[in-house]
């Protein structure tokens, strides 16, 4: 009788490992901070799923409506007041928030997503709005 073995490298075990994007945050919320900013908190998410830490992290602005489609993604990265890809460092599944400055008097619409070390993006968050009313 023959034997049938599986061999399993050690790159097939990355591979599968990497597969796994962040997870899409759904906790985002905002709330009112010291006039023009106001405060983004969220539940991080990880390198794979909510699992590590991720990479990075962005946080994209609209003042023209809501953020929900790869186009609005893309086109809200030229609003001054979304963030780039920037470092993270917050562990996946722990609580974080950004204070989000020089809003606009208008409704103001929030995400963030999360990027792994290879570069796999997780999906767009949940998006939040406030109206923001600054006095002069």
């Amino acid at each position: 009788m023959i034997g049938i073995g599986v061999e399993i490298t050690s790159l097939q075990v990355l591979q599968q490992k990497v597969l796994v994007a962040p997870a899409k945050v759904t906790t985002l919320s905002v709330v009112p901070d010291e006039s023009p900013t106001c405060k983004l908190l969220w539940v991080a998410a990880g390198h794979s799923g909510f699992t590590g830490t991720a990479a990075q992290f962005a946080m994209r602005h609209s003042s023209s409506g809501p953020i929900l489609t790869e186009s609005d993604w893309n086109t809200a990265a030229s609003s001054p007041h979304s963030i780039p890809w920037e470092a993270n460092s917050v562990a996946g599944g722990s609580s974080t928030d950004l204070i989000a400055n020089g809003v606009e008097v208008s409704y103001n619409y929030y995400v963030v997503r999360y990027k792994n070390s290879i570069g796999n993006m997780g999906p767009i968050s949940n998006c939040v709005s406030i109206w923001l009313d600054i006095a002069p």
